[in-house]
C-alpha cells in the first residue's frame, strides 16, 4: 500500500530536474567544504600579530566552517596574501 509520503517522494526522485539540482548543489557543498579546509590551513600557517587572533580565527572556522572562511578569505588572506607581520 503506497502512503502520500511515499508518492511524493517517488514522483520527486523521477525527475531530471531535481537529480540535476541535488548533484550541483552537492558539488557546490563539497567545493565550500575544499575551500573551507583550504582556508583553515592558510590560517594555521600565517602570522597573526597575536596568537589570540589565529585562535579565534581558527575557531570561528571550526565551528562556522564556510562562512567563517568566506569572511577570513576576505578580511585577511586577500588583504594581505603574504601574512600579517608581527609587529
Amino acid at each position: 500500500m503506497l502512503s502520500a509520503f511515499s508518492i511524493f517522494f517517488n514522483d520527486i526522485s523521477t525527475n531530471p530536474t531535481f537529480n540535476i539540482a541535488i548533484i550541483l548543489f552537492q558539488l557546490l557543498n563539497l567545493a565550500l567544504i575544499i575551500f573551507a579546509i583550504v582556508m583553515f590551513f592558510d590560517c594555521l600557517k600565517r602570522d597573526f600579530r597575536s596568537n589570540w587572533e589565529k585562535i579565534i580565527w581558527l575557531l570561528a572556522m571550526v565551528f562556522g566552517t564556510s562562512i567563517a572562511a568566506l569572511a577570513y578569505c576576505f578580511a585577511i588572506r586577500w588583504k594581505n596574501p603574504q601574512g600579517i607581520l608581527k609587529g
